[in-house]
Parts: structure tokens; C-alpha cells; sequence
């Protein structure tokens, strides 16, 4: 069994405390032409080229397999005396505090998540399946898994006819919203984080769709 780190936007850290966050999908760093699943769990051959024969690397999902454990990186602060200390140098006993649970007026000094230790992660997932696939392919009811919930069309726009149906965030515009399609809301989400990385929604790249569980320690 690993132990790897994996890092999560404040929404996504509250969705997986909260129950409703149970998969995360990641870009394949080199996208390949085509993915072809092995008989040995959790590998893949990756095709990159067809001409003038078929030829491809094996590969192994980088956040580990089924079993294997990440600890999730989050944005996190210390107390005030500590804001000139580097990260590895903040000792184990401090107090910590993230900022997916709201402002905190004692945090003057929030810190990116790929700067937080392994001994202040409060979150440790267990991974419980793993397969490859394009973004694009993701099923409805995976928008859910993924930690995409209904809100209140009228908290953005007040002015909405009465009787308006359940909507969905727009995760790269707050005054928008999406009707009745969570994949959509998903969508947002992913160009959110992804599209200025070369890997947006349309480009429809290859992904790590890793499952897995919140495990209580």
C-alpha cells in the first residue's frame, strides 16, 4: 500500500467532508491516441502512433491503485508567528486551519496546498477502483460523485419566474447557472482548472477516473 498526496480546491475538500465528493478525474499528463485496458489491474497501454504500426508505452495510474491511499493537500494557514517559518520548518504541534471551512480571522498568511506537510492533512482517502477514460464519457450520476449538488437559482438571479427548476453552479461564473445538467456544471469545473493547462472540457482528453473512499483514522 502507498501513501501519495493529491491536492483539492476548497469546494471539492467540502464536498468530500461532507459525503457527496467519492471520484476525482485527472488529465493523462502526455495524452495519448487511444488507451487499451491490460489484463493486470490498473495498466494501460497507450497508443502513439497507428502508422505504420500500432506502438504504445505501458503506463500505471499515477495516483496509485486499488488500496493505495492519497492525503489530500488543501489550502491551509498557521498561526500569525509562524507567517515567516517555511512549511517543513512549522512544527507538528501547531495549529492549523483551512480555509475550506470559512474565513478565520486568526489566519493572516494562507498557504497553497502544494506547500501543506503530510502531518497536517486531515483528510486520508482510500482509492477503491481506477480506470481510463475521456472526460467526455462521464455518466450523469458521475457529476454527483464528482461533488456537483444542486443550489437556489434565485440566490443569482432574484428575479426568476416562480417555479424554476433545480439548477446546477457554473464553476467559472458565479452570476450563471445550469438547468437540470450537473455534466455541464461538471464541465465548468473541469475548464476551471484544467482548460489553461491545454486539457479543457472540448479537447475531451484522456482522464484518471480514480474512486475512492473517505477512511477514518
Amino acid at each position: 500500500m502507498t501513501d501519495r498526496p493529491i491536492l483539492f480546491q476548497a469546494d471539492m475538500v467540502r464536498a468530500i467532508l461532507d459525503g457527496r465528493k467519492t471520484m476525482t478525474r485527472r488529465p493523462l499528463r502526455i495524452q495519448p491516441l487511444d488507451v487499451i485496458p491490460m489484463k493486470v489491474p490498473n495498466e494501460w497501454v497507450t497508443l502513439r502512433t497507428r502508422d505504420p504500426e500500432p506502438h504504445g508505452d505501458v503506463i500505471r495510474c499515477r495516483f496509485g491503485g486499488v488500496g493505495d491511499r492519497l492525503w489530500v493537500r488543501e489550502t491551509w494557514g498557521a498561526l500569525p508567528h509562524f507567517d515567516h517559518v517555511a512549511p517543513r520548518d512549522i512544527p507538528k504541534f501547531a495549529e492549523i486551519n483551512y480555509a475550506a471551512d470559512g474565513p478565520c480571522p486568526i489566519v493572516t498568511k494562507w498557504r497553497p496546498s502544494i506547500f501543506m506537510p503530510r502531518w497536517a492533512s486531515r483528510i486520508t482517502l482510500e482509492i477503491v477502483n481506477v480506470r481510463c477514460e475521456r472526460v467526455q464519457s462521464m455518466p450523469r450520476d458521475d457529476a454527483f460523485f464528482e461533488g456537483v449538488s444542486p443550489i437556489d437559482p434565485y440566490e443569482i438571479q432574484p428575479d426568476l419566474p416562480a417555479g424554476f427548476p433545480a439548477a446546477f453552479p457554473d464553476y467559472g461564473d458565479p452570476t450563471n447557472f445550469f438547468t437540470a445538467d450537473p455534466v455541464m456544471s461538471f464541465a465548468s469545473l473541469w475548464d476551471k482548472i484544467n482548460a489553461k493547462r491545454g486539457f479543457g472540457w472540448d479537447e475531451n482528453p484522456y482522464v484518471w477516473v480514480v474512486e475512492f473512499r473517505k477512511v477514518t483514522e
